[in-house]
């Protein structure tokens, strides 16, 4: 969040590209929202994966049957 607020500040002091207060204050509060939720369950995610890579369980994606073929149908 640190890294996102600072690139917020620096492009607003070198480049001024918003006119309005308003639009800065909406800029930050997606900056404040994007760091709750998807981060979170991301995070679980690779925990998830760090325990089963550590008790050396191999990871099962699952068997895609296909439901297309190459022939012409009549």
């Amino acid at each position: 969040m640190l890294m996102s607020v600072t690139s917020l500040l620096l492009e607003e002091v070198f480049f001024t590209a918003h006119k309005k207060p308003s639009q800065l204050l909406y800029l930050f509060a997606g900056l404040v929202l994007e760091n709750f939720g998807s981060r979170q369950l991301n995070a679980c995610w690779r925990m998830l994966g760090m325990i089963q890579w550590v008790r050396r369980k191999e990871g099962a994606w699952g068997e895609v049957k296909p439901t297309a073929s190459w022939q012409k149908k009549n």
